[in-house]
């Protein structure tokens, strides 16, 4: 068990992969990547933030799924926030004919996170 905790941590060095889930959608990053959140964070642009919930965490020559989750004292994965935006509006048109002929256009804006993956770092593995 020890030449796997060994053979594992040597893997580990390498570019590692990981299923991490946020806001109801699963999303395969790597180190470096960038990608949205159609939601508000509640922080500023170049905080960092954890990301708790992952789901598979692997690198080239080796795989670790959970069922469903994997536990949060194996991994590391951090995140800064690069840019806080909005969504393109949204143009919306509503007639109600028997209202006196009421019409509305209703434009919405949804708030957007950009996200950018510092780390994944995975840690020693428990003695089983």
């Amino acid at each position: 068990m020890a030449a796997l905790a060994q053979k594992l941590e040597q893997l580990a060095k390498r570019r590692l992969f990981a299923v991490i889930h946020m806001f109801g959608k699963q999303r395969l990053v790597t180190n470096g990547d960038l990608f949205m959140v159609d939601h508000h964070l509640p922080l500023e642009c170049g905080e960092k933030l954890l990301i708790n919930k992952c789901l598979v965490l692997g690198g080239k020559d080796f795989s670790i799924i959970g069922r469903p989750l994997i536990d949060k004292d194996l991994f590391r994965i951090n995140a800064t926030v690069v840019e806080k935006t909005m969504t393109d509006h949204k143009c919306s048109y509503r007639h109600v004919p028997r209202d006196g002929g009421n019409q509305k256009f209703l434009f919405q804006a949804r708030p957007r996170t950009v996200l950018r993956i510092n780390e994944i770092e995975l840690k020693s593995l428990p003695e089983c």
